[in-house]
């Protein structure tokens, strides 16, 4: 096996560079949901939980139990 100190620097770049751009995802999604949040104002009607459920990813509507819930979690907002 051939080392050499190019292919080590590189792969410390890719790897910092993997980690950054998995950060800012993180980051630029939370805000996403932040603002979406903000302009949908949950709880002033019923329709207003629909688009800050959409962004979080929780079902509004499940089966039984899931149904449940999530009813009982609205309803205590």
């Amino acid at each position: 096996m051939i080392h050499n100190k190019e292919a080590e620097s590189e792969a410390w770049f890719y790897g910092f560079t993997g980690a950054v751009s998995a950060g800012l995802a993180h980051l630029i999604s939370a805000a996403f949901s932040v603002f979406i949040a903000f302009l949908s104002r949950p709880g002033t009607s019923w329709f207003s939980w629909h688009p800050f459920l959409m962004t979080v990813a929780v079902p509004e509507t499940g089966g039984g139990e899931e149904r449940q819930r999530i009813n009982v979690a609205l309803s205590s907002v």
